[in-house]
């Protein structure tokens, strides 16, 4: 185990503790809650992640991206 993590290194260690759970008999939905608030705190500290909106940057910057491509196209 590392002394210090870096968020690649905490995203390879996710899948691995997903591949534990699987291994382990979880069901997929418990799997899929475990690991998602695992995930959730990785995005936080790499900054892709707002809990104070509930949303992740990438998802902000998905939404605006495609608001501008629905403004285009109706320009035309």
């Amino acid at each position: 185990m590392a002394d210090q993590w870096d968020v690649e290194g905490l995203r390879r260690e996710l899948d691995r503790y997903r591949e534990a759970l699987v291994a382990a008999g979880k069901v997929p939905n418990t799997v899929q809650t475990y690991v998602d608030r695992a995930d959730r705190f990785i995005r936080w500290l790499a900054g892709e992640y707002d809990p104070a909106s509930g949303s992740s940057t990438a998802r902000k910057r998905l939404d605006e991206g495609t608001r501008l491509l629905t403004a285009r196209s109706h320009r035309r």
